[in-house]
């Protein structure tokens, strides 16, 4: 063996027992989800305001489909709170 194949070998050793030590500190499985953030709550005064500016959006308008995903997002955020089941 050579003096620089040696010096790979203990480098890869050195790397190993780095990642070992490293991952014996994990608290937690990657498999735990994190916990779902707080939707923000409107008003009523608000709802009614963003809902007339809605309505006036021609048919078509990008921003319909991009509002329609937020509501489901905001539904999805809300279950995994625990506040709709």
């Amino acid at each position: 063996m050579t003096f620089n194949a040696r010096c790979w070998r203990l480098l890869q050793v050195a790397l190993l027992i780095a990642m070992l030590w490293l991952s014996a500190c994990a608290t937690a499985g990657s498999d735990v989800h994190a916990p779902c953030p707080p939707a923000v709550e409107y008003s009523h005064a608000e709802q009614v305001k963003a809902a007339d500016e809605i309505m006036a959006l021609p048919a078509d308008s990008v921003m319909v489909g991009w509002l329609s995903e937020y509501a489901v997002m905001r539904d999805q955020s809300r279950r995994g709170a625990g506040r709709i089941h």
